[in-house]
């Protein structure tokens, strides 16, 4: 019986190491997974905005005399994208929660694979960040974007109703 007991030791650890080790690449996939959503959103939303940005551009003159009250549609126009930005903002900030979950996850998984293994744990840079740390350049860059084309097209619209 002893030595059933001693035998199954070495086994639950290999087994745990095993469940780390997958439990870690889940974060990773979700990780590429949630980039690659994140992606498409901002892309689509780049379309639509751009071509919206087209239409105002190319057809904005014929039907701007249509227009009756020009002061509502350019307040519309401008709540609408405003909404439309801070959307984006409120969904890469979930986003970015999400990518820091996984992370925390992904290092407290490593941390317990190296104490099993008895490796050293991973160190971050110089900084005290993980090299791994999702980049906040990322998520920025991608609002700036939408900013920028919320802001073309509502001085596309200005400029069309005036």
């Amino acid at each position: 019986m002893n030595g059933d007991a001693g035998g199954s030791a070495p086994m639950s650890e290999e087994v745990r190491a095993h469940l780390l080790l997958e439990a870690w690449k889940q974060t990773g996939a979700r990780r590429t997974e949630r980039r690659s959503y994140e992606w498409k959103i901002a892309f689509g939303m780049w379309a639509a905005l751009l071509l919206s940005a087209q239409l105002v551009a190319s057809r904005g003159a014929e039907v701007a005399p249509s227009i009756d009250n020009h002061g509502l549609v350019r307040v519309l126009a401008a709540v609408t994208l405003t909404l439309i930005v801070l959307a984006h903002l409120v969904y890469l900030v979930g986003v970015g929660t999400g990518y820091s979950q996984d992370l925390e996850r992904a290092l407290e998984y490593e941390g317990q694979l190296s104490q099993l293994i008895g490796a050293s744990k991973p160190k971050g840079n110089a900084r005290g960040f993980s090299p791994r740390r999702p980049l906040f350049w990322v998520s920025a860059f991608q609002w700036f974007v939408t900013l920028a084309l919320a802001m073309l097209l509502l001085l596309l619209i200005w400029t069309v109703l005036t």
